[in-house]
């Protein structure tokens, strides 16, 4: 028939004009950017100040060591590991305050504030963690020991009740 023969198929698949080929590569410039800058600058820049972190400490440099693990918990807000090696450090300080007798009122409520706060940072982000529960439950258990405050007992105590909770089968006390 003749109105069969008018409709003609098209001969290609049509692409979009080029006009709109550049601001589609503009937009997908800008999204890679902000991807960037919002998901991999933090924690490569945290991962940088890790390592420079672990070299000073492998000189023996805690001071600059613990400079780094600080612009490292910066840099990355949700990175945990300079937290939780700042709350170490925080606690071998105080624990090695002890041994030498040397413990002064305001250093060790500044430096088991500073613990605290850092260790309650890792365990914000991994909430769900046992072992860094446990970790920090026997790290509570040793304040314990020297302080004998009934606080940091109890601390200690929920915070290896939380892990069992977390992991029954792996804790141990």
């Amino acid at each position: 028939t003749v109105a069969d023969e008018s409709v003609t198929e098209p001969s290609g698949i049509r692409s979009l004009p080029w006009l709109v080929h550049l601001p589609l590569i503009a937009i997908i410039a800008v999204l890679w950017w902000m991807q960037h800058q919002s998901g991999y600058a933090p924690v490569l820049a945290s991962q940088s100040a890790m390592d420079a972190s672990r070299r000073f400490a492998a000189d023996g440099d805690v001071q600059n060591m613990e400079q780094q693990l600080e612009l490292a918990a910066q840099a990355d807000p949700y990175a945990v590991e300079p937290r939780l090696h700042l709350a170490t450090l925080r606690l071998a300080i105080w624990l090695g305050g002890d041994e030498k007798g040397k413990r002064p009122g305001p250093f060790t409520g500044r430096l088991i504030g500073e613990f605290e706060n850092w260790i309650g940072q890792v365990l914000a982000l991994d909430p769900r963690s046992a072992s860094r529960r446990a970790r920090a439950a026997a790290d509570w258990q040793s304040i314990y020991q020297v302080t004998k405050l009934p606080a940091d007992g109890r601390r200690a105590v929920e915070l290896w009740r939380e892990a069992a909770a977390l992991y029954p089968t792996g804790v141990v006390v």
